[in-house]
């Protein structure tokens, strides 16, 4: 083989290589998908797990409407109830929220004039799936909040929350908001703590 080949044929190897360098760097950094775990066990692929709550769910609304932002804060007794379990595939593990009902709401300041508060779930189930990162969080898609005066609608607010999930579901800092921009108002769950059955059993680990 002529000189002048081999050598171009050995700068296009040394191309080739140098292109495959990123791919592998991104294939050994690139972050593992979470999944459910029983205590240190993984989730089978195959099981669907029964997800269940009795806490106290804290919203958070604020209207900016007028001149000056208004924050009401909403405390209800919340049963939550769902599903939770892995993909087959190895993909993030999933989990839909089949059932948000809320009761013996209160709000500081009181949000209602006339009547008790309520807050009403809809476009029900909500799904999600976990996120990776540090820490772990649950992408809670398609939820509709709607807020109500003993039955009058007062506001109601979409959108998709993101909880940490470590043996309880979090709502704090970078979990995110629900909004209607159409009405000015902005809602969070902040500073809610759920803690379900299983969840108490499980941690969201990255193999």
């Amino acid at each position: 083989m002529p000189k002048k080949l081999v050598g171009t044929v050995a700068l296009l190897l040394a191309i080739v290589a140098l292109m495959a360098l990123p791919v592998a760097a991104q294939a050994e950094t690139e972050t593992p998908a979470p999944h459910w775990y029983r205590g240190a066990h993984r989730v089978q692929e195959h099981e669907v797990l029964p997800l269940n709550s009795s806490s106290i769910f804290r919203y958070v609304i604020t209207s900016y409407a007028g001149e000056w932002p208004l924050t009401w804060t909403v405390s209800c007794k919340l049963k939550l109830r769902g599903t939770l379990e892995n993909p087959v595939g190895g993909g993030a593990g999933t989990n839909e929220i089949t059932t948000f009902l809320a009761s013996h709401c209160s709000s500081e300041p009181e949000v209602c004039v006339t009547g008790k508060p309520e807050l009403i779930a809809g476009k029900l189930p909500w799904r999600s799936q976990l996120l990776p990162g540090s820490p772990i969080r649950d992408a809670i898609e398609g939820i509709e909040l709607e807020l109500r005066c003993s039955g009058s609608p007062l506001y109601t607010v979409t959108g998709t929350l993101m909880p940490t999930v470590n043996r309880r579901i979090e709502f704090g800092e970078g979990s995110g908001e629900l909004e209607n921009p159409s009405e000015h108002v902005k809602g969070c769950g902040c500073g809610t703590i759920l803690r379900a059955h299983p969840i108490s059993l499980f941690t969201t680990n990255t193999p």
